[in-house]
């Protein structure tokens, strides 16, 4: 055997022993692996990944699951980091019909309030122009 055939034959078992396999796993584990729904073999998602909080406990097999019970990070991106920043990369959600990429945060659920609120209540983004139209015309497209 050559230098060159002894170092894929090498590769070749590493990379077979990195496969994730479920042969490993307990009658149990293979159940809840099972229970989460998957995207289809070979699906590609639209660029760009959302950012989500979710109430689910990420264990190592979850990866690739579809989360169905999940809310949307209103933290935006400029904000200082308080939670809402580091996640597990992974996960798709269902948004407008759309299978997406998902990134699940650590924080299980968003406290962002907008620093212009006085009430503590949710932001409404996009409120502020509603006030400059009135009167206007309006053309929609």
């Amino acid at each position: 055997m050559s230098t060159t055939q002894r170092v894929a034959a090498a590769s070749m078992g590493a990379s077979n022993a990195t496969k994730p396999t479920t042969k490993g796993f307990t009658a149990e584990e293979k159940t809840a692996r099972n229970k989460y729904e998957r995207p289809p073999a070979g699906y590609e998602a639209p660029k760009g990944h959302l950012r989500v909080h979710s109430n689910i406990e990420v264990t190592g097999f979850m990866r690739g699951i579809v989360l169905q019970d999940w809310e949307f990070c209103v933290k935006p991106r400029n904000a200082a980091n308080a939670g809402c920043r580091s996640g597990h990369w992974g996960f798709y959600v269902w948004h407008e019909g759309v299978l997406r990429k998902a990134i699940l945060l650590i924080r299980k659920v968003c406290n962002y309030t907008h620093p212009d609120d006085d009430d503590g209540s949710e932001h409404d983004f996009g409120d502020e122009d509603a006030d400059e139209l009135d009167g206007q015309d309006v053309i929609e497209a």
